[in-house]
C-alpha cells in the first residue's frame, strides 16, 4: 500500500509519495494558477484556495493513506474541499491532519510523515 504526504498552506503544497524504498515529491504553488497575489494567504478568500485545492486533489487519484499536515487553516480547508467538491473517495484516505510549522525543510516533512506511517504500524 502507498502513503502519501501533504504539507500545505495557502500558498505552497508539497506532496510526497513514499513507495519501495523511494519518495517521490511534487510540488503545487497557488501564484501559478492565477491567484492574485493578494489573495494568496489571506484565510477569507476561500473560493480562490478551491481551484488550488482542486489541482492538488486531482493530483492524488491513486492514494490510500494520506496525511496532511501544515500550519495554519489550509489543511482542514483542503479537507472539506474534498469532502464538498467530488473528491470523496480522497477525504476518506485522510488518516490524520496534523499541524506542523510554516516552511519546514522537505527532509523535516518526510522524517514526519515516516515517523507518523510508521507508528500506525505498531
Amino acid at each position: 500500500m502507498t502513503n502519501f504526504a501533504l504539507w500545505i498552506d495557502h500558498a505552497h503544497a508539497y506532496v510526497y509519495k513514499f513507495h519501495d524504498g523511494v519518495v517521490e515529491e511534487t510540488q503545487f504553488k497557488a501564484n501559478a494558477m492565477n491567484i492574485p497575489e493578494e489573495n494568496i494567504g489571506h484565510e477569507n478568500k476561500l473560493h480562490d484556495h478551491n481551484h488550488f485545492y482542486h489541482l492538488i486533489a486531482e493530483n492524488l487519484k491513486d492514494v490510500h493513506k494520506l496525511l496532511v499536515m501544515g500550519p495554519g487553516i489550509a489543511k482542514n480547508e483542503f479537507k472539506h474541499h474534498c469532502e464538498k467538491h467530488n473528491h470523496q473517495k480522497l477525504a476518506e484516505e485522510i488518516i490524520a491532519i496534523e499541524p506542523m510549522e510554516s516552511h519546514p525543510t522537505k527532509m523535516m516533512i518526510i522524517h514526519a510523515a515516516k515517523k507518523y506511517f510508521k507508528n500506525l504500524t505498531h
